[in-house]
């Protein structure tokens, strides 16, 4: 079966359909071995997890969340319920934030 995330409207779509992509006004630079994201729009920096410093650089438009899900588990050691939570909270996040957004196809 599918991996299906419920949406803030109740319904469900498949992760293979939600591709993230980057808002093209965020930099993203690593100092001291952290990733920070810099809204230059906002002016608001971001300090990224060890997870979302793994997320961000897939967040192209090309991979779908399934497809970036896969990497998550193949990269940490974790079961597959908590790969997709943990990478669903970063996701919805970076939306909050305005750093990226999801593109249902």
């Amino acid at each position: 079966m599918p991996a299906t995330v419920p949406l803030v409207s109740e319904r469900t779509i498949e992760l293979s359909q939600m591709f993230p992509q980057q808002n093209s006004e965020v930099q993203i630079t690593v100092q001291g071995g952290e990733s920070v994201l810099l809204n230059q729009r906002t002016g608001q920096f971001h300090r990224l997890s060890v997870l979302g410093s793994v997320v961000w650089p897939q967040c192209t438009g090309t991979r779908s969340v399934e497809r970036i899900l896969s990497t998550i588990s193949e990269t940490f050691d974790v079961t597959a319920a908590r790969a997709q939570s943990d990478l669903l909270d970063v996701l919805v996040q970076l939306q909050q934030d305005g750093l990226l957004h999801i593109e249902k196809r």
